[in-house]
């Protein structure tokens, strides 16, 4: 563990991605009683303006291998004490953003470590961390994949994430000798395997079969 990460808690669905908890309708009451917008886009709006609040990712991250999926959280500090998190599920040697939400806004520590848990519950142990720590692990990976030929998954949320940090701290994983794709089953394999085989030439990337 470096001085980048701290200590504490908060895992996937049936598609291996993390789950968001379901949204009471009480947080929503409360979410409109602090006049904060309630549709997804201002939502992102306002996150895109606001600062950075606590951060997550795997509690083990410094030992995983560069194959390994990581779960990153990360918040924005919205008006009121309100925190909106972004979730981004991490292929660091090939897909990159592999996949992503945005939660609903959060109030308070005892709100944002219940969302935490339940992000834990069906998935790694996370850990805190620097906000430009878990940015950098995922600008990282989807850097490298974008020189493979990979965009982000269309549900990551770009605007918590955002913009990118610079410069990106040098993150574990970062700098993958060269492409291990980990095959998942909602993956387009063939489609995958095309786009490894015009970036880097067929034979100079590793097929490893997943969940």
């Amino acid at each position: 563990m470096t001085n980048h990460t701290k200590t504490a808690r908060a895992k996937k669905d049936d598609k291996g991605r993390p789950r968001q908890a379901a949204t009471t309708q009480g947080s929503k009451r409360k979410a409109v009683s602090q006049k904060l917008p309630t549709s997804l886009k201002a939502l992102n709006r306002l996150a895109a303006a606001a600062s950075f609040g606590p951060a997550w990712i795997n509690l083990d991250v410094m030992l995983l291998d560069a194959t390994d999926l990581i779960s990153v959280i990360i918040t924005r500090q919205l008006p009121g004490e309100w925190l909106l998190p972004g979730v981004v599920l991490v292929d660091r040697s090939c897909l990159g953003a592999k996949d992503g939400f945005v939660g609903q806004p959060i109030r308070g520590e005892e709100g944002i470590m219940g969302f935490v848990e339940q992000v834990e519950a069906r998935g790694p142990e996370l850990e805190t961390c620097e906000a430009d720590f878990a940015r950098s692990v995922v600008w990282h990976a989807m850097d490298y994949a974008t020189t493979l030929g990979f965009r982000p998954h269309v549900d990551v949320p770009k605007h918590v994430i955002g913009p990118r940090p610079e410069p990106l701290i040098d993150t574990p994983g970062a700098h993958p000798e060269k492409p291990h794709y980990v095959t998942g089953p909602y993956d387009d394999i063939p489609l995958v395997r095309r786009r490894l085989d015009a970036a880097v030439g067929p034979g100079n990337y590793e097929v490893v079969p997943g969940f």
